[in-house]
């Protein structure tokens, strides 16, 4: 089975719950801190996979391709047991994760997954996204052939950070001009 999409993918700080508006293109649009570039964040990927509690998941591998300056890396204690641990969750009704016969899990398995973002050279000045394609493979008990998720999606970046770090210098210089255009109006309509 091969599934395409991001609804099954978030990230959260660590140890802490699914977030409330969970698993869209941008993975941390809700987070509690920015992620700052040139720094290490540390943080939980959460994986929610389309099967239900009463079937058990084995071979787990998961594939992270951070891109445009992002580094993804597993935490090393995860990569020694190749598989993480496994987090029961009950889901509103027709909001769970799709199954491959098109029904919403109610109860399902989610993957948490210990990771460090790095993330360097912005991909997009406007937004300071860094693009990131997931692929998981899973077998599920019962079933020979494994199951496929992929994703592309992306990770926002705070820009504050290299604001301050490197005095403005790299903002808009337009932004500077309709500043002081205001400031000239100001002073002629005292």
């Amino acid at each position: 089975m091969f599934a395409r999409g991001n609804g099954n993918f978030a990230l959260t700080d660590p140890g802490e719950p699914m977030p409330g508006r969970c698993c869209g293109t941008i993975l941390n649009r809700d987070a509690t801190f920015p992620i700052g570039t040139d720094q290490d964040t540390k943080q939980d990927l959460l994986i929610l996979l389309p099967v239900e509690t009463d079937r058990a998941i084995t071979d787990f591998s998961l594939r992270l391709d951070g891109q445009s300056g992002l580094t993804v890396v597993e935490d090393p204690a995860t990569l020694v047991s190749k598989t993480p641990p496994f987090e029961q969750h009950t889901f509103d009704n027709d909001v769970g994760p799709l199954a491959p016969d098109g029904h919403h899990v109610k109860t399902g398995w989610i993957a948490r997954v210990p990771v460090t973002l790095h993330p360097t050279s912005p991909w997009d000045i406007g937004g300071d996204r860094y693009p990131l394609t997931l692929t998981v493979t899973y077998t599920v008990a019962g079933e020979t052939a494994p199951r496929m998720l992929t994703a592309r999606t992306a990770v926002n970046r705070s820009g504050a950070d290299r604001d301050v770090r490197d005095g403005g210098r790299r903002r808009d210089p337009s932004a500077r001009c309709c500043f002081a255009a205001a400031i000239a109006r100001w002073r002629r309509t005292r």
